[in-house]
């Protein structure tokens, strides 16, 4: 198969015949495999566009030239980088541990780690490779990673086929709280999944009944919360101002365990302070770690989209938290 190479000297006009073959290429049947023909000028978008990388967020790796105490030009103290998406159609059904006739997604994690996609096998609704264009809203937030696609979960969440989608890691080490932490999910809520319940769980690890931590948003006035309880001790935090409905937002927190220390993030603003709330433990069967979701929790899922998670181990400074809100990366 022949891919497309655009290397105009101008980048503006290389990366405009980029968008235009992707357009083609998405709404015109085609005899070879268009999966990875797309892929494959998305990367060539996404390399043409790097060099600009900190002025419109196009893309985490293009900030060159910069210098930081973490540098993401080689990754240093990245955990877990997971795009929301499965480029060449991988949507394969899978001998799965949770429900049968679902099927486990390959997601793309820069880290190689094993980040996984869980929903129904619905090729009646063409939904084997949950990440093609048309299911991902604009990215009106320049920010945002331009080159991210985002993953549907929970949509309309009328039926056992849209109701128990969630993205997952297998239990690993490196996502413990007894190091010092930092993680970033961007997220676009569309509805409450339950009115009764009292949060959407956006992210959520049980190590054991000592050690968990969670990312939530509160139902009844859309506020974001992270809990954090490790060692025996739990702490809490929550940003005042409500997360923006059918629109992107961030969610920053950070966690330092020898001081305690708990810093949340949302939308650039960490005013706020200690909830009321007392999160319950909702699922303790495993050490996965699981975003948008619960599995057999359904009523407690997100109902929106996801569109990348990233996971440090060391704090990120009030300045690199400010960067990646500003034009998606640290630096």
């Amino acid at each position: 198969m022949k891919f497309p190479i655009y290397k105009d000297k101008n980048q503006e006009e290389s990366l405009r015949k980029a968008k235009l073959r992707i357009a083609e290429l998405e709404t015109q049947p085609l005899a070879e495999n268009k999966a990875e023909v797309v892929a494959h000028v998305h990367s060539m978008m996404e390399a043409t566009s790097a060099v600009s990388a900190k002025s419109n967020g196009g893309f985490k790796k293009g900030a060159t030239g910069t210098t930081s105490l973490v540098d993401e030009d080689t990754n240093a103290a990245v955990v877990a980088h997971l795009q929301m998406e499965d480029p060449f159609g991988n949507g394969v059904p899978i001998n799965s541990p949770f429900i049968s006739g679902r099927i486990a997604l390959p997601l793309s994690d820069d880290e190689g780690r094993q980040g996984w996609y869980h929903g129904y096998y619905r090729p009646d609704l063409n939904r084997l490779n949950m990440s093609w264009p048309h299911m991902y809203p604009t990215v009106s937030h320049t920010k945002l990673h331009i080159m991210s696609r985002a993953f549907e979960l929970n949509i309309p969440g009328n039926s056992g086929f849209d109701k128990d989608a969630f993205i997952y890691y297998a239990s690993n080490a490196v996502f413990a709280i007894s190091g010092n932490v930092s993680h970033a999910l961007w997220f676009y809520p569309t509805a409450i999944a339950e009115a009764g319940e009292t949060f959407m769980f956006l992210q959520w690890r049980y190590i054991d009944a000592s050690n968990w931590y969670a990312l939530v948003q509160k139902n009844s006035n859309s506020r974001i919360q992270c809990h954090v309880r490790e060692g025996g001790t739990t702490t809490k935090i929550e940003v005042t101002g409500a997360v923006s409905f059918n629109a992107w937002n961030l969610a920053i927190w950070t966690y330092a365990p020898s001081t305690n220390t708990l810093v949340l993030e949302v939308n650039d603003s960490t005013t706020g302070g200690t909830p009321a709330d007392t999160l319950t433990v909702p699922y303790t069967t495993d050490g996965n770690m699981y975003l948008g979701n619960i599995p057999n929790n359904n009523t407690k899922r997100f109902e929106g989209y996801l569109g990348q998670y990233v996971m440090w181990n060391i704090i990120l400074s009030t300045g690199q938290r400010d960067n990646f809100w500003d034009h998606g990366t640290i630096v």
